[in-house]
């Protein structure tokens, strides 16, 4: 629902409309461009606070508690985001015709929005006492001692890349 909302929406005129008519495309100062308003701008200003609010409504938080969790989390979460999207959107922008941006991102995706629910709704130990914080996810280091924003960036990177292929 999620996806069908925000990609079938505003994502899809930013992306095929918006960034093209402002910014242009086709040098890598414009791919530059177009994925920082992307990826940090758009990122920080609508999409999270959108996803926030939409997620804890389909959950049955209260507004002032979507909104609590968006101001604890908005950091971790726009630099995580950020970490992942800003690779993979410069290849997209400069490499992929705009008709065929949709497909690269809908790949990328599959990482994502697995990062950005966990991210969404890991609790704490003060939160949820007893749950161990120094669980490993199977490859992945523990939780503390891992970067997820280079984690995501990494595997963004190769997921683009392959879709390039």
């Amino acid at each position: 629902l999620w996806g069908a909302l925000w990609y079938g929406g505003p994502q899809q005129f930013f992306w095929t409309r918006l960034y093209p008519a402002v910014i242009g495309r086709g040098t890598q100062l414009q791919a530059a461009a177009t994925c920082f308003a992307d990826c940090v701008l758009n990122m920080g200003v609508s999409y999270l606070p959108a996803f926030y609010l939409f997620t804890g409504a389909v959950r049955g938080k209260a507004v002032s508690e979507s909104v609590a969790d968006l101001k604890k989390d908005y950091f971790a979460t726009l630099s995580g985001m950020s970490g992942f999207w800003l690779p993979v959107q410069f290849c997209n922008f400069y490499f992929v015709p705009v008709h065929l941006q949709t497909y690269v991102v809908s790949a990328a995706n599959v990482v994502n929005k697995s990062w950005l629910s966990w991210m969404r709704s890991r609790k704490t130990e003060a939160e949820q006492p007893g749950m161990p914080t120094d669980v490993s996810y199977g490859f992945l280091p523990p939780r503390e001692t891992m970067d997820f924003s280079v984690v995501c960036a990494g595997a963004g990177v190769l997921t683009a890349m392959s879709v390039l292929e």
